[in-house]
């Protein structure tokens, strides 16, 4: 499954759009394997990230500067989200140094999604799909076995995040 970034104009200013421009390279489809640099404000405080070391809790820090400043989310609701997803992560590559590719990350998202069948909620897929903006078609095609209520939830979470 592949993941793009998608922000609304309207909702973001340009610093984060930029950010988001570039995670794309780090996350999504337009990946191709280039070395390149995050820049951003020192007061954004978010680290900088080479191509050839990011891995899943970088973009968590990430994560966190568009979930705070930009949702209004609270800690707690950031933490179990990030936790569940470091939880499974943990559990399919080890030690964090393990997962470094995009496929990995990709990998443990798929399996994310597909571990949520017994306690998935229409936020915790609010809370994915806005910060990487899963395509359903994309859901349906590489994980034919996902729950219909997941799905379900993707497409409603998609379509709120989407306006």
């Amino acid at each position: 499954m592949s993941f793009q970034l998608s922000f609304d104009h309207n909702k973001h200013d340009t610093n984060l759009l930029k950010l988001a421009n570039n995670l794309k390279l780090l996350l999504g489809v337009e990946y191709n394997n280039r070395d390149f640099e995050i820049e951003m404000d020192e007061d954004c405080q978010i680290p900088r990230l080479m191509s050839d070391t990011v891995c899943l809790y970088e973009p968590n820090a990430i994560l966190r500067y568009l979930i705070n400043d930009y949702h209004g989310i609270e800690d707690e609701e950031y933490e179990r989200f990030v936790k569940k997803f470091d939880n499974l992560c943990h559990k399919e590559f080890g030690n964090k140094e393990d997962m470094q590719s995009e496929l990995q990350m990709e990998v443990a998202a798929d399996k994310y999604l597909q571990n949520l069948e017994n306690n998935v909620t229409a936020n915790d897929l609010i809370l994915f799909a806005d910060v990487y903006s899963i395509d359903p078609e994309l859901v349906s095609k590489n994980v034919p076995n996902i729950p219909s209520r997941i799905e379900h939830c993707i497409l409603e979470a998609n379509r709120i995040t989407r306006g």
